[in-house]
Formats: C-alpha cells, structure tokens, sequence
C-alpha cells in the first residue's frame, strides 16, 4: 500500500504531540493554575485528539495487512474514524459548555478555528465512508486531525503561559 509511509509518519507525530502535551501537563501542574478545570479539559481534549489521530493512522495498515480489500479498507477506516471524531468531540463541547458555564471566559477565535476543521473532518471522513475517493479524503481527514491536534497543544500551552 503507497499511502503507509504517509500514515506512519502521521501516527509518529500524532503520538509525539500526545507525549508533549503529557509532559506539559506535568509542568503546567507543579506551576498551578487558576483554573485547573480548564488546563484539565484542555489536556484531555490534546490528549485524546492526537491519541485518535494516531490509531486512526495505523488501521488502514493493520487491515491491509489482514488482507482487507483497499477499497474497502478506506471506506470502514473512515466510518469507523468519523463515529470516534464525532464521539470525542461532543464530549469535547461538553466540557467546554460546562467549563465555560462555570464562568470561564469564551474562545471566540480558537472556538471558530476548532469548528471549522471539525467540519471538514466530518465531511472528508463522510465522503470517505460512501467511497468516493477514500484514500485521499481519508488522509485529508487525518492531516487536519493532526492540525486539529497542534492547535490543541498551542493552545494549551497559551494557556499554561499566559
């Protein structure tokens, strides 16, 4: 398969991403926070976004080398990437919503960027799954997860600045 260097090298940055954002967490926590509710759900979403990335990387590759079909393989990597995308970033609003109940102020501009890239996520994986062109909006997908992703880490650490 031509496109598993692509998908190797997005899985090894994906999981250097979660690795940074574990060892700023650990620095954000011996410096404190004034809202650690907020450095918490900020790490969590950096954290589960790169982690989703990097699995979501390798399946096409561990299903073709069980001998899946490439046709298909592309279309259940990508079904299966967008029910997790989905998943993981409801649970995302929702703690954003409650975070920012709770008087956090809002992050207008970094809120717009994430929706955007969400919805292009969703729409490359969702043509993906119906097979047109699924390898290439698969890896479409997955490059702005990785984005997704090292926005999450900038912002974090934004946060741990600021």
């Amino acid at each position: 398969m031509q496109e598993s260097e692509f998908l190797v090298t997005t899985a090894q940055v994906a999981i250097g991403l979660a690795g940074f954002s574990g060892v700023a967490g650990v620095l954000g926590e011996r410096r404190g926070s004034a809202r650690p509710e907020v450095q918490g759900a900020l790490l969590r979403n950096m954290i589960e976004t790169s982690l989703l990335a990097a699995g979501f990387s390798l399946l096409p590759i561990a299903l073709f080398d069980i001998g899946m079909n490439t046709q298909l393989l592309w279309r259940w990597s990508a079904a299966a990437n967008l029910v997790a995308f989905v998943a993981q970033f409801a649970l995302t609003l929702r703690r954003g919503t409650r975070i920012i109940r709770s008087g956090a102020p809002r992050p207008r501009v970094w809120g717009g960027l994430v929706f955007a890239l969400a919805v292009g996520i969703v729409f490359c994986l969702g043509l993906s799954a119906t097979g047109i062109d699924s390898a290439a909006l698969f890896i479409i997908a997955l490059s702005l997860q990785l984005v997704l992703s090292g926005g999450s880490f900038a912002r974090f650490f934004a946060f741990l600045t600021s």
